[in-house]
């Protein structure tokens, strides 16, 4: 059965979801973990326009006491793909990029900078002082190198005499590649990364709730 609705969501991904889209979205919200490859089904969601719907799983996702990191992260990055965004949903993903809180993952952050570094070219009239002062605040955190390398970028399409306040580790190619791409104002060139596996693997396991024994798909 679950197979069949996995096959079922593929074909309609791509010849449309209008006829499904209320059951869907209850797949989402209560049995995600039917569904083996979330990403693309939210990304297909996105590209068809369903902003209200990708907005409203990811206020759920928020409440709900079952940890879906990598739920959050993946709804985060649909929406890059959606036809276009409003200054809500922009506020959405430098809250989550820059989030100084424990309760929002690496993969969210990881996946809002990658959405803000994708789209920040389109949506330049977007930026806000505050916004950047929330990326400088996170680079002082001292986060994680892929953070790093993503708050330096985005510091290189909006103020990029900023970049030259803060250090790399000079023995981190990828850091060093990303604050002279930031300083030359060229931070597109760094292209959009495909999902690192392991944040698949340690936010998502495809399983029931409570379902350990269940195979994960």
């Amino acid at each position: 059965m679950e197979r069949d609705i996995r096959f079922a969501l593929y074909r309609l991904s791509i010849l449309g979801l209008e006829d499904i889209i209320s059951t869907l979205m209850d797949i989402l919200r209560q049995a995600f973990w039917i569904i083996s490859n979330p990403l693309n089904v939210l990304e297909n969601l996105a590209k068809q326009g369903y902003l209200a719907e990708i907005r409203s799983l990811l206020t759920h996702y928020q409440k709900i006491e079952q940890p879906v990191e990598y739920l959050k992260a993946v709804t985060i990055r649909a929406m890059r793909f959606l036809p276009k965004i409003y200054a809500k949903e922009w506020e959405l993903i430098v809250k989550f990029g820059t989030s100084l809180e424990s309760s929002v993952s690496i993969a969210e952050k990881l996946m809002a900078t990658e959405t803000w570094l994708y789209l920040g070219h389109k949506y330049n009239n977007f930026k806000q002082n505050d916004h950047i002062k929330a990326v400088k605040n996170a680079l002082d955190s001292e986060p994680p190198e892929r953070l790093q390398k993503n708050y330096l970028l985005i510091l290189g399409q909006f103020e990029t005499k900023a970049v030259e306040e803060f250090q790399v580790n000079r023995n981190d190619p990828m850091l060093v590649t990303a604050k002279n791409l930031a300083l030359e104002g060229n931070p597109s060139d760094i292209f959009d990364l495909p999902e690192p596996k392991i944040i698949r693997q340690k936010y998502y396991s495809g399983q029931a709730p409570n379902d350990s024994d269940q195979e994960a798909y």
